[in-house]
């Protein structure tokens, strides 16, 4: 793929998917990994996304293991170290200034559906350092194309929905909320379009009566734009966690809502902090 057909390929697909654009360039048939190598190259950036391959495959030592270490009751917090110490290594090595507001509105007590905006591929490195608690990731399917997301959902014993796939999107719904029922804090992406926001999540999140976090990031699509493989260093970045949702308190009609409830207060924390930061 050229610079010209990449360019080209990224202007086709809408600006609202942000951090999603990788899925539908990774998907793409002439998605090859080595031009964007060559493109860093040419931007002078090839030392720095190799640093973030190299410490992103460290995960893979762990997988010949997977099968008999996740067995082990330490096993849940040696992944959250893992990813935390990993999120928090990629913000180093793209010189980002990672700052986490309201942490202490996420309590080590309760069960959540972390629900975040998605403006860069940084997003989760982002959320694995800031993020408090032990998580795991609800991913497109097509994510998993590319060796290093799929090495970090195969680590992390993420959820996985295929969009394409009736069948397999119930079966995902279903293990969504068996998940979250056995307490495992989940983080998804909704669309940040009204149109094409996610529900089932979120209803899932309502059967298993746990709660809902808006979580909403800004400042990754500066540092890394979407679709792009090069950084900006320097960059200030904010994690700014609302106020939980209590499935257990909503009513039939607020249930019926809740993807309506939840975009709206991921839209009113990201207005609100345009105006405080």
């Amino acid at each position: 793929m050229t610079n010209v057909e990449l360019k080209a390929l990224n202007h086709e697909i809408e600006i609202h998917l942000g951090g999603l654009k990788y899925s539908a360039i990774i998907k793409n048939k002439r998605f090859k990994a080595i031009n964007f190598l060559k493109r860093a190259s040419q931007e002078k950036q090839l030392f720095i996304l190799l640093k973030i391959f190299l410490r992103s495959l460290q995960l893979g030592w762990f997988m010949p293991f997977l099968f008999i270490l996740k067995k082990m009751p330490f096993w849940n917090e040696f992944v959250f170290f893992q990813l935390n110490h990993w999120g928090k290594t990629i913000c180093k090595i793209t010189r980002v200034k990672l700052h986490i507001i309201n942490r202490e509105n996420v309590s080590n007590n309760k069960t959540y559906l972390f629900a975040s905006n998605h403006l860069s591929l940084l997003d989760i490195p982002v959320l694995s350092a800031a993020i408090p608690v032990k998580n795991k990731y609800i991913a497109n399917k097509e994510l998993a194309s590319f060796f290093i997301t799929n090495l970090l959902i195969k680590f992390s014993e993420s959820v996985l929905v295929d969009k394409s796939d009736r069948k397999g999107q119930i079966k995902a719904l279903k293990d969504i909320q068996k998940s979250l029922r056995r307490g495992n804090n989940l983080i998804i992406f909704p669309e940040s379009n009204i149109q094409r926001f996610q529900r089932g999540g979120l209803s899932a999140s309502v059967s298993a009566n746990i709660h809902i976090m808006p979580v909403c990031i800004k400042g990754t699509r500066e540092v890394c734009p979407p679709g792009a493989f090069s950084f900006k260093f320097d960059k200030d970045v904010y994690v700014i966690f609302g106020k939980a949702i209590d499935c257990k308190n909503l009513n039939r009609e607020d249930k019926k809502d809740i993807d309506t409830i939840v975009y709206n207060k991921l839209k009113k924390l990201s207005e609100d902090m345009i105006h405080k930061i």
